[in-house]
């Protein structure tokens, strides 16, 4: 049956009862913050000496986590061999269920070692997962997958949200391990649950959808050939679609000559393929011109179950507009489209101001601290708006929280009164994390976008200068876990500008594991970096978001200012006569672009803000600032989630407004040494 409203509700659930299964019992003797600093450290020395003093093996912490567990993710082999050694239970669980297996399941190695001493390579947490599930995840898994199967590990197993170890392997993208679980009886055609909760911890994808969204044309043939139904939806919809939402042109044609229906509308989105491939944010025609070739209709309308759009159904012509005058629109109409409503946009206009010829401290602090209260208030009014909505969110966001954190923190360095009650609220806001719930992370199976909200959440603690804790340690721990084969981390869902594509996802996410380290793992983070910074060089930026992405990505890696100056010459050549950026060819220039743009060129690129094409750039943000402080961009993006008021202006522009808003501010909060934000952040 056909829903009645569509909304990907990205409501955060407690799990509360998923995370207290009856725990292995606790010892009386508690882990104290000297000895955790001590596993934290993965400091094998200072571990034998705080055992040999009296710490035990099998202490706990309040959250029933034995060193053991601590040692998998902080530690080496040598940390964790030591503990077994001295009675460490390698079965002991926490108060969520997990085990050190389970901990240590994305390295080969230790998995091993804990199966050597007895671990039980099919034992469940509260959220269901397994240590196989776990050990499929990253690229490389397959050692350690063979190993859980040699142990007899459960390849069919599910976990409460439909999801399994196939899909993590595709998701992964390690093709031996693909092959490996189906040869253990793992069903291809499992799909996650269709809940809520199901879409935020279970993946939203079939393994064959994974398979198409990463373009992963092995592992779609290997699937399908295991019996995979070419067609069969999950909550994302279905593989041709998710091909289409990622731009993989080979993959869409294998599907659709496997059968894939090219006009196929997935029932919560109301879309067919082609909707998604006229969203794209490249200008290649190859994929739109495929699924027309093949009977896509380009006027077919979409989206009739989604609440935002209010009734209005969409067109493929209708979304490529919103991208400006494109080879996808030229392409759509030369196939007859036609059917089009236009966007009714109705951008308020600034006030026209004087702005000084020469930009002071003084003028840049007056914008600085209009823009600041509505910041503030929208990252808290946001919060409650969503509780209160029908959907019951509990949604902490990128874009009405963690850039506001960001355009918080670097305003205060330049000496602007901030509203301190409303910003430490924020930061513990922050600190709890979207999800509120740790394990969710240490167990890093999947996350509706784990590279950015994980990457947005610690660039915006990093702006603060917070200090490490045990959710940045296990955000961190989630991404290591997710790295691609070859280098970059993924966007998993297209909702531009923020997340639109796969620099910004690899950016943020070394920008996180440079900033929040663990100190047990610098050489595995140093290899993760180098292996991001080598990918960065060899992508292909679309648009400004990735331009900007890719500088400031490979400045966070390493690389210096000077071997940068061909990136930050081609972003150059991007400013408009106005003296702003836009985010694409298309479009006009806005704070959104603009901002990020100046951002990239002092922290990334180290140019001076005195550098004429940043004084523009901060007089056209200056010049376009509204009266209310804001700056105004118009949305483009899917409406994953359900319109609701979020406290700030603009309506249903509201959350890329607030996000426009929060990069005008950074930009106009940088100070005079880019090497000090660098070094910040």
């Amino acid at each position: 049956m056909k829903p009645t409203q569509f909304t990907f509700w990205f409501a955060v659930c407690s799990f509360s009862c998923l995370l207290t299964p009856e725990a292995t019992t606790v010892e009386s003797r508690s882990i104290s913050p000297k000895y955790f600093a001590v596993l934290r450290s993965g400091d094998v020395g200072k571990l034998r000496e705080a055992v040999d003093h009296g710490s035990s093996a099998n202490a706990r912490d309040a959250l029933g986590n034995t060193p053991l567990m601590h040692a998998a993710v902080y530690g080496d082999l040598s940390c964790m061999r030591l503990l077994l050694d001295r009675g460490a239970e390698a079965n002991a669980t926490n108060a969520a269920g997990a085990t050190a297996l389970m901990r240590a399941a994305v390295d080969d190695q230790k998995v091993a070692l804990l199966l050597e001493r007895g671990a039980d390579a099919n034992a469940r947490s509260g959220l269901g997962n397994t240590a196989l599930m776990l050990a499929a995840r990253p690229w490389n898994s397959h050692r350690a997958v063979k190993l859980l199967l040699s142990h007899g590990a459960n390849a069919r197993a599910t976990n409460e949200f439909g999801a399994t170890a196939l899909m993590a392997a595709a998701a992964g993208g390690d093709e031996t391990s693909v092959r490996l679980l189906m040869e253990h009886g793992a069903d291809p055609n499992a799909r996650p649950g269709t809940g809520h909760s199901d879409f935020i911890l279970g993946g939203g994808r079939s393994a064959l959808m994974w398979a198409a969204y990463r373009g992963d044309v092995v592992i779609l043939k290997l699937l399908l050939d295991a019996g995979a139904d070419v067609n069969a939806e999950a909550s994302l919809g279905t593989p041709l679609s998710q091909a289409a939402w990622a731009d993989h042109t080979a993959a869409a044609r294998l599907l659709i000559e496997r059968g894939a229906k090219p006009n196929q509308t997935a029932h919560r989105d109301g879309y067919t393929p082609l909707h998604w491939a006229a969203s794209t944010e490249d200008k290649d025609t190859a994929l739109v011109k495929l699924l027309l070739e093949h009977g896509a209709d380009p006027n077919l309308g979409g989206g009739e179950n989604v609440d935002a759009f209010m009734g209005t159904l969409q067109t493929p012509l209708m979304l490529a507009k919103r991208r400006g005058e494109t080879p996808i629109l030229t392409a759509l109409m030369a196939a007859g489209a036609t059917n089009e409503t236009p966007d009714k946009i109705r951008a308020p206009m600034p006030p026209s101001r004087i702005v000084p010829e020469k930009l002071d401290t003084a003028t840049l602090r007056s914008a600085i601290s209009q823009a600041l209260p509505p910041l503030q208030e929208t990252s808290l009014e946001s919060k409650q708006a969503f509780v209160r909505h029908a959907s019951r969110q509990d949604c902490v966001s990128c874009h009405q929280q963690f850039l506001p954190l960001a355009a918080i923190g670097l305003a205060k360095r330049q000496h602007v009164a901030v509203n301190t009650e409303a910003e430490q609220a924020l930061v513990k806001m922050v600190h709890d994390g979207e999800l509120r719930n740790i394990e969710a992370d240490w167990q890093a199976l999947f996350h509706p976008e784990p590279a950015h909200t994980k990457g947005y959440s610690l660039f915006g603690c990093a702006a603060e200068d917070l200090p490490a804790n045990d959710y940045t340690d296990s955000w961190v721990h989630h991404l290591c876990a997710i790295q691609g084969k070859d280098g970059q981390w993924f966007n998993n869902l297209p909702r531009p500008p923020i997340q639109t594509g796969d620099i910004g996802a690899t950016a943020l996410a070394v920008h996180a594991l440079q900033r929040y380290p663990l100190p047990g793992r610098k050489a595995e983070f140093a290899k993760r970096v180098d292996r991001a910074r080598r990918w960065l060089w060899t992508a292909n930026p679309q648009n400004n978001e990735g331009r900007v992405y890719q500088i400031l990505g490979l400045a966070w890696a390493g690389e210096t200012a000077g071997k940068l100056k061909p990136l930050a010459k081609a972003l150059l050549a991007q400013q408009r006569a106005d003296g702003g950026w836009a985010q694409l060819p298309g479009t006009k220039s806005d704070a959104y672009a603009t901002g990020q743009a100046v951002y990239a060129f002092h922290v990334g690129a180290g140019m001076a803000n005195s550098h004429p094409a940043i004084e523009r750039g901060r007089r056209f943000l200056l010049q376009t600032q509204l009266e209310n402080g804001t700056w105004y961009v118009h949305r483009r993006a899917f409406p994953f989630q359900p319109t609701m008021d979020s406290g700030f202006p603009h309506g249903r522009d509201s959350w890329i407004s607030a996000a426009a808003t929060s990069w005008a501010v950074l930009a106009l909060s940088l100070p005079e040494d880019s090497k000090v934000v660098a070094l910040k952040q």
